[in-house]
This record gives structure tokens, C-alpha cells and sequence, in this order.
């Protein structure tokens, strides 16, 4: 697994909201630059 199982440690509701967003973001451009490379994404 790319991202790994890390435990999150920040406080409050909001700021765990925004790393687990950032932390999708990040492994969803990966993905998609990975695809990208592969040739099966326009």
C-alpha cells in the first residue's frame, strides 16, 4: 500500500479532515500519473 496505515495525529475534527483530503490527493495524482505513464489515460 502506497499510503500505508500511519496513525494520524493532529487536533480536531477539521484539521484531520484536511490531512486525510491532502493525503488522498496526493496518492490520487500518483495514481493518475502512473496511468498517465502507462498510456491508458487520455
Amino acid at each position: 500500500m502506497r499510503m500505508g496505515n500511519e496513525v494520524l495525529r493532529s487536533i480536531g475534527f477539521a484539521r484531520a479532515k484536511f490531512w486525510i483530503g491532502m493525503r488522498n490527493l496526493g496518492s490520487n495524482i500518483s495514481r493518475y500519473l502512473t496511468l498517465k505513464k502507462l498510456g491508458r489515460v487520455d
